[in-house]
């Protein structure tokens, strides 16, 4: 089993720096880790550990009424097109993961358009699917033996709506074996987004609620203890066997 980590950067603002700033974001990450996948890129981004190869694609339904920056900067939802993808992907890998931008802001649950456009994925080679989009958490499912996370929620973000300020990291276990590869295990961590006054602005964390927690961040009030606390409960209730 190889151990593999990847960040999601494929979120709605990025267009509003146009086309410098999509460049810029995609340059960049190529910098830094070689393989990563930017938006003009036309194949997968791939990952390798050991003898286990992973594809990732991307996927948005839209730029919420902005300009695309340039033609192919982004890869909608279109199922003839996310299909042959997905099977192009797995020439090249073992497993292939779908990071889907989808879904209506502010609701917990997912849509029957949302859940058709995911188990879609999952049916036509998907080895695990991962949301973003509606800025709150979502349940993960199991269908057909892989696993979809609905809404990994925000990571960092200045929005006030109730529930904004929660955001999961999803550890998965990938497993290959006689030929086969897939996500054997699934496990949701909790991260709270903090902001701080001071100086004349503030200052934004992205911090693990359980961690915090246990050690007694120095940096939380007691309020926002109560409330980092009222936040592991909800998770704990929707990723019951996945917390």
């Amino acid at each position: 089993m190889g151990r593999l980590r990847r960040a999601l950067h494929g979120e709605q603002p990025r267009p509003r720096r146009r086309e410098k700033g999509v460049r810029y974001t995609a340059d960049h990450l190529e910098e830094h880790r070689p393989e990563e996948d930017g938006h003009h890129h036309p194949q997968a981004g791939h990952r390798q550990a050991r003898d286990l190869r992973v594809a990732f694609l991307a996927y948005t339904y839209g730029t919420n009424g902005l300009p695309e920056p340039f033609p192919g900067a982004i890869d909608r939802i279109v199922a003839a097109n996310m299909k042959k993808d997905i099977r192009a992907a797995k020439r090249r890998a073992d497993m292939v993961v779908v990071f889907l931008h989808i879904g209506s802001e502010y609701t917990s649950e997912p849509e029957p358009a949302t859940r058709d456009i995911a188990r879609y994925l999952i049916r036509n080679g998907a080895g695990l699917v991962l949301g973003s989009h509606p800025h709150v958490v979502r349940p993960v499912e199991m269908y057909k033996g892989r696993y979809i996370v609905y809404s990994m929620g925000n990571f960092i973000s200045d929005q006030n709506q109730p529930m904004t300020d929660l955001g999961i990291m999803v550890r998965a276990n990938v497993t290959k074996s006689g030929g086969k590869t897939s996500v054997t295990a699934l496990k949701v961590i909790p991260v709270f987004r903090d902001r701080s006054p001071g100086n004349g602005g503030r200052t934004f964390r992205t911090v693990l609620v359980d961690r915090s927690l246990s050690k007694h961040d120095a940096l939380i009030s007691s309020r926002t203890s109560h409330a980092w606390r009222t936040l592991r409960a909800y998770c704990k209730d929707m990723f019951e066997g996945y917390y």
